[in-house]
C-alpha cells in the first residue's frame, strides 16, 4: 500500500461524513473523491505535513 492510499484510508470515512452534512448522502462520496484527486495532484501535496487539514480545505 502506498503512502497516498494510507492517507486516504485514514481520512476517507471522516471526510465522507463531513461531505454528507454539506452536500447530502448521494453526492458525498463523489465530492470526497474529487477533492482527493485535486489535493493529491496539487503542486503543494508533496510538502504537506498535515494531510487532514489540507484535505478539508481542498476546494
Amino acid at each position: 500500500m502506498g503512502m497516498n492510499e494510507e492517507i486516504y484510508r485514514k481520512h476517507a470515512d471522516e471526510l465522507v461524513r463531513f461531505a454528507t452534512g454539506v452536500v447530502g448522502p448521494f453526492d458525498a462520496q463523489d465530492v470526497v473523491v474529487d477533492a482527493w484527486l485535486r489535493a493529491t495532484n496539487a503542486e503543494a501535496w508533496p510538502t504537506v505535513t498535515n494531510h487532514r487539514a489540507y484535505l478539508y480545505r481542498t476546494p
